[in-house]
């Protein structure tokens, strides 16, 4: 019975981990009502990606909407996409009162993939077999109108 206590005693501290991530800066903020420990930059990441999902590794997780640009109808308009970046599905989801848009993607080297009428709220876009890259999505409505969204698929 000495012989196991003394052995877990000695290797129980390697069973034992805590998360750790390289960063190039980071700190702690302090008040009077707590703390919070942030980090910037992470530089050790890995991905793990199936045919069914995909896994981030490390602290910081990647969640990106850039707005690349929104004529000035369209900025009253709340349109999302998400998720991004994505693995095989984007959704558009737009206010329902917004009829006559059509979503436009576009590859990294100018050619229109593919182009859908947007119905209802919600619209969902098989991106599956598409190649990772990073793609431009262009929202038009019916008078011309234009805004452009940078879309990352993995």
């Amino acid at each position: 019975m000495k012989n196991f206590s003394l052995l877990t005693f000695l290797f129980a501290p390697i069973l034992v981990c805590a998360q750790t991530a390289t960063v190039a800066s980071g700190g702690d903020a302090v008040s009077g009502s707590g703390s919070v420990s942030y980090s910037i930059g992470q530089i050790a990441v890995g991905n793990t990606t199936t045919p069914m999902a995909s896994v981030n590794e490390g602290v910081q997780q990647p969640y990106e909407l850039f707005a690349v640009h929104v004529d000035e109808p369209l900025q009253a308009i709340s349109i999302s996409l998400f998720p991004n970046p994505t693995l095989s599905e984007v959704v558009i989801q737009i206010p329902s009162s917004e009829l006559d848009l059509t979503a436009s993607f576009f590859s990294s080297d100018g050619k229109l993939v593919q182009q859908i009428q947007l119905a209802g709220a919600r619209t969902a876009v098989n991106m599956s077999d598409w190649s990772a890259s990073t793609y431009l999505v262009q929202i038009t409505n019916g008078k011309g109108n234009t805004a452009a969204y940078k879309l990352i698929k993995h």
